[in-house]
């Protein structure tokens, strides 16, 4: 039972205690009034955003199969995209929504910032949630550091909406040579390097924000690799007073077709009781 039904179910219990003469009409009025409003709350809404070329495009189109246009020449998307992603399945009482935005890249040219930044004071009022997507390769975050702190906080202001996500970790030092491609995971190595550049990114920021305390989640999307765990942050950072409307739905598949399949395999056997 998802946490709508067990909640429907929670109020009609309470209903009955608190008015135990009611009739079973009475309790169905107030059942299909309680439907109604949840039906007109609206889905929780993220927006994915960032700097040109980090790879909000491509890490949409990794976690929903979007179908996104992908450049890698020059800003692929232009002004906001919102997909309305359903996480319904069968027998849901209600439809399951989330509303994602794919923002237009900053730092392409002053002229177009002007313009996308306009596009930023009109949708991150509006979400739950806005996550920053950095490229994990890049040490210099200047340019993010003023752009938060001199932009975005005049948004939302605390940035009490911010995730920070780090993607391209599969190319962090050494790179690509020390993935472990038999489980898609990191070199040892590389893991904690991985683990060195979120701790240093969250300290940055944090010089520049320092009341920010959101998640930061390090990830890959091309490689899917920790995308589970990018969307349960992702929808975890909405206000819990929304987070009710997605239900159970917060684990998305877990990318297994990318482990080798005998490895998987053994992990599976290793984990079985004897």
């Amino acid at each position: 039972m998802g946490l709508v039904e067990t909640f429907k179910s929670a109020f009609e219990e309470a209903l009955r205690k608190a008015n135990p003469q009611a009739s079973a009409e009475e309790l169905e009025q107030v059942s299909a009034e309680l439907q109604r409003r949840i039906q007109e709350e609206p889905p929780p809404k993220i927006a994915i955003v960032g700097e040109t070329g980090v790879g909000k495009s491509s890490t949409l189109n990794a976690l929903f199969n979007a179908g996104l246009p992908i450049s890698h020449t020059e800003a692929s998307t232009k002004t906001d995209i919102e997909l309305t992603v359903d996480l319904t399945r069968e027998g849901d009482q209600w439809p399951r929504l989330l509303v994602v935005y794919d923002m237009p890249g900053l730092g392409e040219s002053i002229q177009a910032d002007e313009e996308n930044l306009e596009v930023y004071r009109r949708v991150i009022p509006e979400v739950d949630v806005f996550v920053w997507l950095l490229d994990a390769q890049n040490r210099a975050i200047r340019s993010v550091q003023e752009r938060l702190s001199e932009d975005i906080a005049q948004i939302d202001s605390g940035l009490s909406k911010l995730v920070v996500a780090l993607n391209k970790v599969d190319l962090v030092d050494p790179g690509e040579r020390s993935w472990n491609a038999t489980f898609n995971v990191p070199g040892e190595e590389q893991e904690e390097n991985i683990r060195g550049r979120e701790q240093d990114i969250r300290a940055k920021l944090q010089e520049v924000v320092p009341q920010w305390s959101g998640a930061t989640i390090a990830y890959s999307a091309i490689r899917r690799y920790r995308l589970p765990t990018l969307f349960r942050t992702m929808v975890e950072a909405v206000p819990a007073q929304r987070q009710w409307l997605l239900g159970d739905r917060m684990n998305l598949a877990d990318y297994e077709e990318l482990v080798d399949a005998q490895a998987l395999q053994a992990v599976k056997t290793m984990d079985e009781p004897a």
